[in-house]
């Protein structure tokens, strides 16, 4: 007899108003004195049977009303054992929502001194009964609280839209009520789960369409059956006739931190263990053991287990689950710790209590370790000269394996596996966890048998410390001079204005390569006699710190056997005392420039890398500089100023990361120069004075290398402007037009498709096999791609030009050979190919071939059958490429080329017109297995040149 009604249904005067609606309950006139006594902060325990109090609502306030009890209960309702009685439950109690708790009633009735087991009617606690609560818990409040039962914790798995109901202002609006029929369209019982959940559960709501958790309700209602469908359209009749199930929402809130299915849960590595582990504990969840989002189960339960991670992913979701009164696995949060102890000990709990929560810093150190070691093993080899630094390292390394050779040895003999080379089970097993440390780690896999053994074995000298005794270093090499690069003067101006600049762009589009040529022709220009040492070069990494590059500790051992740690400049702060130092001897203000060039400079976290430094950057914030700013070095201490001849080049890779994400801080401080492909180098290269001369080699006979250079520049020019149309990669993901530099032979240009170009398109669109066939290579590519596979195929040269050559829509001149295996040019692929079958006598006029069935694109309306007139042409016997068949279906149809009348039944076939059908890969011969007669020209080619 607990309704609830809008707040506004009342006239009472209420002491809170935490929701939208109250909930009422009704007294009988014969409790009234009792009713008297009930004041807003009280609690009213709900008895129902099983010698148990189920629920708590707290009273905010009461009213005598005598209309209200008459919209709100029945006549059966308002019957008290049989008879009827006259405004019965006209005194009123508001309340808050129900909480669930489970509290015996002999356990209250002891407190209060009662023998009964059970409640009888509506009693007050004594105060007996209270003052002994409030000594053993503090508070009737925490007393409630340790005997409330956690709600359950639901996922609504919906979507707004083409549902006018759900969306805002609509009927059944999201976070209001959960709504669904009582079994799917096959009749089977697949929301059940709507009859499970109880009125104070929890329901968090998953929007389909954005993926993401958006919000959190709370459900006010049991379930209410036979609910009609909001919508005539979404159940059939048979689910219309058998009624929907309803259930009631209040509270609802949007998440401020929305967690993302995909990108924070199911796709996220961190997560992978605990939802495996959650996933083969429980049944029903929202995902599948492919950890996609699950076909059916409207709404289903989220274990304990999962609500963690969703709390882990969302800052403000564990706030609304604990004010809702879900309290497992949210630990109250602690502001301040007293000894470093309490702290280990509480974390620890935490951890625990969460599993979701780990020690990630652990992996996070061991990756930065892999990554030192993977770069000092880059140059390692027989004989190799270590720096001081590097010999620190290998020492690490080997400490490493000596301290667990023991337990290697153990586990290769458990394991049975062998050694390498001259190497042990031990160290070969050593070789191999710290090859998975590197993989899982992103670097190169670069430790094997041949530079453990020159570390292991000592095969390799140290290079000496840098002197320290006064003296002048030896002066290093005379700088190379190089020609000034493609708008040198553009770069010199801004280089020299600002101090720094980023050149930005896609891959291949010379950014480094420019960076060294500008930096070694500006130093020449501008210094009389510029030293190797003014020009410098790093490259950023995930790993790579303030400490490599501003100032870091470096410990070693002293004579007496202690450890003293000194300040290492790192690779910028060297250059610039460097720099400084020709600062100072030059007070003429002819100071010689130093260039620092930052490779992938994007890879780095920048703020983290120059620290304090930012500041520094800015020309009137260097040394004499109008607004000079000294800096306090983070572990010296020491004030530090960036000279004025200091100048700072970086190159960024937009495939990587745009422009717009790079530090704000740093990105004030540089000019950006794009670097976006640029065709006219490869015209200059290979010395083609116009775009139509290039379009002619590529069409012709003759230097089959020129000719498959030339496809492959028009063939990145309309793979990028593919690229510049698609949303999702833009002119940051174009090809550059280095990746065709320096191609001698076909051999190169292959090597280059295969190895480099197709593969960097293969990243832009992982996965996506779908896309790099539709939208890059007009549904062509099969010479390419293997689609089914999805992987990159082994292609030859010619394999290369004819899909290139598909790609662009280009009429080839091909090679062909004689009857002498002598090779002569004709005049397109199709004529050609026709040529060299005419001429080995395997077609010849009249011959029929099929429209094979691997090129329709989508559902005929026209059946296929090979046997079909509809699907044949007839060979005119005409060399000519324009007239070279006619079709079968149609005699009266004009004479023209094989692939113009593929594309033609392909339209007639399924109302699409499809415009890179190549008629050599169509048309099949029929008296060869319908083999593709581009394919048996190839194959007399190949045999012929065999012989020959």
């Amino acid at each position: 007899m607990l309704n609830r009604v809008p707040v506004e249904a009342t006239d009472a005067q209420l002491s809170q108003t935490p929701s939208d609606t109250i909930g009422v309950w009704g007294v009988t006139g014969g409790a009234s004195d009792i009713w008297n006594g009930v004041n807003p902060g009280d609690y009213v325990l709900f008895y129902f049977g099983e010698q148990e109090y189920r629920y708590v609502a707290e009273v905010v306030g009461t009213h005598r009303d005598s209309d209200l009890p008459d919209e709100l209960w029945d006549d059966a309702t308002l019957s008290v054992t049989g008879e009827a009685v006259e405004k019965p439950f006209e005194c009123l109690i508001y309340l808050t929502e129900l909480r669930e708790v489970s509290i015996e009633s002999s356990e209250v009735h002891d407190f209060a001194g009662h023998d009964r087991k059970y409640p009888q009617n509506f009693v007050p606690l004594n105060d007996t009964g209270a003052k002994a609560i409030e000594e053993q818990y503090g508070s009737i409040e925490a007393y409630l609280e340790s005997r409330r039962v956690n709600p359950t914790v639901w996922i609504e798995k919906t979507e707004q839209k083409n549902r006018p109901y759900k969306q805002a202002g609509g009927e059944f609006e999201l976070g209001t009520a959960l709504v669904s029929p009582s079994q799917d369209k096959a009749g089977r019982r697949r929301y059940d789960t709507m009859q499970e959940a109880s009125a104070g559960d929890i329901v968090l709501h998953l929007l389909k369409e954005q993926r993401h958790i958006v919000g959190i309700s709370t459900v006010s209602s049991g379930v209410i059956r036979n609910f009609e469908s909001p919508t005539a359209k979404q159940w059939n009749e048979a689910q219309r006739e058998a009624g929907g199930f309803l259930r009631k929402l209040e509270n609802y809130e949007e998440l401020d931190d929305q967690v993302g299915i995909y990108d924070n849960v199911l796709d996220n590595p961190t997560h992978e263990p605990h939802l495996q582990q959650i996933y083969d504990t429980n049944s029903g969840l929202f995902y599948d053991k492919n950890f996609e989002i699950a076909q059916g189960g409207y709404l289903t339960k989220a274990p304990d287990e999962l609500v963690s991670i969703f709390c882990v992913e969302s800052d403000d979701l564990p706030t609304k689950l604990r004010d809702r009164g879900y309290n497992r696995n949210t630990p109250v949060p602690v502001t301040e710790y007293e000894r470093v102890s309490e702290a280990e000990e509480d974390i620890a709990n935490r951890l625990a209590t969460l599993p979701a929560q780990d020690n990630w810093l652990a992996p996070a150190i061991a990756d930065a370790i892999v990554a030192d070691w993977t770069e000092m093993l880059s140059g390692v080899e027989p004989g190799v000269e270590l720096t001081l630094a590097e010999e620190v390292k290998s020492n690490q390394l080997l400490e490493v394996y000596r301290e667990y050779e023991s337990r290697l040895q153990k586990q290769a003999r458990a394991i049975g596996s062998g050694g390498l080379n001259k190497l042990d089970p031990a160290q070969t097993l050593f070789i191999v966890f710290v090859r998975q440390l590197q993989e899982r780690t992103g670097v190169t896999t670069n430790l094997n048998q041949v530079k453990f053994g020159v570390l292991a074995g000592g095969k390799y000298t140290v290079r000496p410390a840098p002197s320290t005794s006064g003296e002048d270093p030896p002066e290093s090499d005379p700088l190379a001079d190089e020609p000034a690069p493609e708008d040198a003067e553009e770069i010199r101006r801004q280089v020299e204005q600002t101090g720094q600049v980023v050149f930005y762009g896609p891959p291949g589009t010379g950014k480094t390569y420019t960076a060294r040529r500008f930096a070694r022709w500006w130093l020449n220009d501008v210094s009389e006699d510029p030293r190797e040492d003014q020009l410098r070069t790093v490259t950023f990494h995930p790993s790579f710190s303030y400490e490599d590059f501003i100032e870091g500790l470096s410990a070693s051992e002293t004579d007496a056997g202690t450890v003293r740690y000194d300040i290492e400049p790192g690779v910028f702060k060297q250059l610039a005392e460097d720099a400084r130092n020709a600062y100072q001897e030059h007070d003429d203000g002819e100071a010689p420039p130093y260039v620092l060039i930052i490779d992938e400079i994007n890879r780095g976290d920048l703020a983290q890398i120059f620290g304090e430094t930012i500041t520094g950057l800015e020309m009137d914030k260097r040394l004499d500089g109008t607004s000079e700013t000294p800096i306090s070095l983070a572990h010296s201490s020491t004030q530090f100023t960036i000279p004025p001849n200091l100048y700072v080049i970086g190159t960024m890779n937009t495939a990587d990361r745009s422009v717009a994400l790079l530090d704000a801080a740093l990105r004030r401080r540089f000019r950006f120069i794009a670097f976006p492909p640029d065709y006219d180098v490869l015209l200059d290269t290979y010395e083609f004075d116009s775009w139509e001369a290039l379009r002619r080699t590529a069409t012709s006979s003759g230097d089959e290398t020129a000719r498959l250079r030339s496809l492959s520049i028009l063939a990145i020019k309309h793979l990028n402007e593919q690229i510049l149309d698609s949303p999702d990669l833009g002119r940051g993901k174009q090809i550059g037009h280095s990746y065709l530099l320096g191609l001698k032979n076909t051999i190169d240009v292959v090597d280059a498709w295969r190895y480099e170009i197709l593969p960097l398109l293969e990243e832009y669109l992982f996965g996506q096999f779908g896309r790099i066939r539709e939208e890059l290579f007009n549904g062509g590519g099969d010479r390419l791609f293997d689609w089914e596979g999805e992987q990159i195929r082994s292609f030859d040269a010619v394999a290369l030009r004819m899909a290139l050559a598909a790609v662009l829509d280009l009429d080839l001149t091909v090679t062909a050979t004689d009857g002498d295996g002598v090779a002569s040019a004709r005049n397109d692929s199709n004529a050609g190919t026709l040529d060299i079958l005419y001429d080995n006598g395997l077609i010849s006029e009249g011959t029929e071939l099929v429209f094979r069935d691997g090129y329709i694109s989508s559902t005929p309306q026209v059946a296929y059958d090979s046997e079909e007139s509809f699907w044949r042409c007839r060979l005119t016997g005409s060399r000519s490429r324009s007239e070279s068949v006619r079709w079968c279906h149609d005699e009266s149809h004009e004479p023209t080329s094989l692939s113009s009348l593929a594309k033609h039944i392909h339209e007639e076939a399924t109302g699409e017109r499809r415009e890179n059908l190549n008629g050599i890969d169509v048309w099949g011969h029929p008296e060869f297995d319908n083999t593709a007669i581009y394919r048996l020209a190839k194959d007399i080619e190949d045999e012929s040149q065999t012989e020959s």
